[in-house]
């Protein structure tokens, strides 16, 4: 008996610990999915929205009027003033394209001297306007008079007078012991400076405290010509790190901005910000050398809005953050890799911390900063590499660097790289019947407003349309992929606009596809002309495939986002005739989710190119990127090339593409990429497709932010299909079925929608918009 309830005991405490686990176990895994649903609900606040006060207590005065304004910050991509007028001294501007900027007092007039006489020697070349802003100590004549003759007759030097604010409310710093004009200083160049009207003159500004001083040999090439020639958006010469205690709070902020905008952190914030167990780097780029684009900090509306956010905060105040880590999570954050480079070709001094050129010897060095080093007591810190720490700082060698040596690559103008001013393809009219050659130089086309003829109804909205290349020979599953159109978006439907040879004129055939999208879907129909195809290169090796083929292939990478009819929209979305969208109901319109989270492309499938589609294609992209002086990208590297090198041949599957219409038409690298390969003849000659060739610009030249992967419903393509993410087995059969119509056909379903599936760096790479 004994026996018995001994065993009965056991058997009873086995099953509470078994129904404990079991309990946790739902709890955690109820927990986790609630989370996921939460997530994937996500709906990111507009950036527009979060802006400081229409008008801020700070002021500057113009120099010729007297007269003072309010600062303001908020959405006005400039300020109101027609053109900022400026009292110039020496000489006026002969070029807008950089302003070199300092923000400093009189208790600095020895070091600020010092600094104007090395940008005087060092620039000489090349002078450029200065312009000191100040509390009104510099308004002194003769002071003015001194620094002018100091730079010279070729250069303009200008005066700005600001005036802080007394604000009470301001919050209590934490750090009594800094001086209120420090954080005044940390604010202004964090986000007070790009607002001023001044810089609505120039395209590029570059800061200096001064205390900055540049050095060198010999006049150096200028930067602001190489920003411009290379498409740069800012660049550094030195990295740091910062205190923790001067960043008391910082990282857990931004990762609540980015989970108010529903974004990930991006891959380049991840290796230089991210510390081991995910907390904060504290590795910064040394702002007090700084050259941005003018617009980057005031028109670009998530660096905006963090910038609004951190102000709203009162952080600067604080806790003392500094305007090095607030822009450095935002460069990370938002710029591609190959939009932000560091100025390696001559030397730089801030304070007692120095760096010389690259391949410049540690004796040659000294010899350089030799008359910099004159304060007794002082020790100076020579860093080879211009970072600290030297061996751990992740943004030391991250972004591309211009070298001494490498100051010579003199890279191509994109602008330069057309193909012909009128292509032999043409487009005719719906309305007039007027045939045009297509143009693909200039940035947009010449018609001021291209007219179409809409069946069923005219566009509400141009925010996007839906767009097809075929034929009548694939009516029926055009058909198919029109009524799911209809279905999926009966909430918000879109324009569509069938591209075709002229099979397609018939009123008949238009009418009954008129008829399946309905009376609220505008439907267009645009004849081309493809040209005389004896003049395209001929197929090379074996492998045989239709003209139509490499002829649409060439529409779609090239041509279609230079036809006057996408100058009347923001996005489109590119399907084929067997393209067809599924899912139980209606779905969110993508082109708003676009919009809104300011997606530049978005894809839904992954998939691997056949080698022999692909001959000389890697090769030729890095002869691209050589000639214009280019590294391959993070991205690049992660999702195209493999562990010896060589061309992964992974691509995104553009038979489902949603892009925006100035993406291939106007990002001028972009488009040279793609006239390079219509030179080239690749596209007919190898059968190059419009998959790789985009995806490798896509990689090269967005950041991942840019891009997106929609995951939120189902998507086949000929015998290929994906269901929404979290739809899986009979449900996920069940919504495909009507599409498996084909007897002896073997459909692929991917889980994921890549292939091959565990291989596949693309299929997870973007961020995913999920159910």
């Amino acid at each position: 008996m004994t026996r018995v309830q001994h065993s009965n005991a056991k058997r009873s405490r086995f099953l509470c610990i078994f129904s404990y686990f079991i309990i946790g176990y739902t709890l955690f895994n109820t927990k986790f999915i609630f989370k996921h649903i939460q997530s994937s609900i996500c709906s990111p606040r507009n950036p527009d929205d979060e802006t400081i006060h229409p008008q801020d207590e700070w002021q500057y005065q113009n120099s010729i009027t007297g007269q003072w304004y309010h600062w303001t910050t908020t959405y006005n991509k400039q300020n109101k003033h027609v053109e900022w007028r400026v009292k110039w001294l020496n000489v006026a501007p002969t070029s807008y394209l950089g302003v070199i900027v300092y923000l400093t007092t009189t208790n600095e007039l020895n070091p600020l001297k010092t600094s104007l006489t090395q940008l005087s020697r060092l620039l000489s070349n090349n002078p450029r306007p200065v312009v000191i802003f100040h509390e009104g100590d510099f308004d002194a004549d003769d002071i003015q008079k001194s620094l002018s003759n100091i730079l010279g007759n070729h250069t303009p030097l200008g005066f700005e007078r600001i005036r802080f604010s007394d604000n009470a409310n301001r919050p209590r710093s934490v750090f009594p012991r800094w001086p209120l004009k420090y954080f005044h200083m940390c604010r202004f160049f964090t986000l007070m400076l790009p607002n001023h009207p001044l810089l609505t003159l120039f395209t590029y500004y570059w800061r200096l405290d001064a205390h900055s001083y540049i050095f060198g040999p010999k006049p150096i090439e200028d930067p602001f010509e190489i920003m411009q020639k290379r498409h740069i958006q800012y660049a550094f010469i030195m990295a740091n790190e910062d205190d923790d205690h001067y960043a008391v709070g910082l990282w857990s902020f931004f990762h609540e901005f980015l989970d108010n905008h529903c974004l990930k952190p991006s891959i380049a914030l991840r290796q230089t910000q991210t510390g081991w167990f995910g907390g904060y780097s504290l590795a910064i780029i040394f702002t007090n050398f700084a050259i941005a684009n003018v617009s980057l900090f005031r028109d670009h509306s998530l660096i905006r809005a963090w910038l609004h956010a951190v102000d709203r905060n009162g952080g600067i105040y604080r806790y003392r953050w500094g305007d090095a880590p607030i822009h450095t999570l935002a460069l990370t954050q938002f710029l591609s890799q190959n939009h932000i480079v560091r100025l390696r070709y001559f030397g730089y001094m801030h304070r007692h911390e120095y760096t010389c050129a690259s391949n410049i010897e540690r004796d040659l060095c000294k010899a350089q900063v030799k008359s910099f080093l004159t304060q007794n007591g002082i020790r100076y810190s020579y860093y080879q590499d211009g970072c600290f720490p030297s061996t751990q700082n992740p943004l030391c060698h991250y972004y591309p660097e211009i070298k001494l040596q490498s100051s010579i690559c003199s890279p191509r103008n994109p602008d330069d790289e057309t193909i012909h001013p009128q292509d032999e393809w043409q487009y005719q009219n719906s309305i007039t019947g007027q045939w045009y050659h297509w143009t693909t130089y200039n940035k947009q086309n010449n018609h001021v407003e291209w007219r179409v003829k809409w069946l069923n109804v005219a566009p509400t909205s141009y925010l996007g349309v839906i767009v097809y290349l075929t034929t009548t020979n694939e009516l029926n599953p055009l058909k198919t992929s029109l009524i799911q159109l209809s279905r999926l978006l009966s909430n918000n439907p879109r324009p569509v606009v069938i591209f075709h040879e002229g099979d397609f004129d018939a009123d008949d055939i238009q009418k009954s596809l008129s008829n399946i999208l309905g009376n609220h879907t505008p439907l267009g129909f645009e004849r081309i002309r493809f040209s005389n195809h004896l003049i395209q290169p001929r197929p090379v090796g074996d492998h045989r495939w239709p003209l139509k083929y490499t002829d649409m292939c060439r529409f779609f990478t090239l041509m279609l986002p230079n036809h006057p009819l996408l100058t009347l929209f923001t996005y489109y979305w590119r399907l084929d005739a067997h393209s067809y969208i599924f899912g139980p109901k209606p779905i969110e319109d993508p082109f708003e989710i676009m919009q809104k989270r300011q997606i530049q492309y978005a894809f839904i499938m992954a998939s691997e190119e056949a080698d022999y589609y692909a001959v000389g294609l890697w090769s030729f992209f890095h002869e691209f990127l050589d000639s214009h002086c280019l590294k391959p990208s993070i991205a690049l590297r992660q999702t195209h090339t493999d562990l010896f090198g060589n061309y992964s041949l992974y691509i995104i599957f553009t038979n489902f593409a949603i892009a925006n219409v100035s993406l291939f038409r106007d990002h001028s690298l972009i488009r040279a990429w793609l006239h390079a390969v219509d030179r080239n003849g690749g596209i007919y000659r190898y059968r190059w497709g419009d998959a790789p060739i985009h995806t490798l610009a896509l990689t090269q030249f967005l950041s991942q932010n840019h891009i997106v992967r929609l995951r939120y419903f189902g998507y086949m393509h000929q015998r290929e299909y994906i269901c929404a993410d979290g739809i899986e087995g009979e449900v996920c059969k069940a919504q495909v079925k009507p599409f498996l119509a084909q007897n002896g056909i073997e459909y692929l379903y991917y889980q994921d929608g890549c292939h091959p599936s565990p291989r596949n760096p693309l299929c997870h790479y973007y961020p995913e918009i999920k159910l």
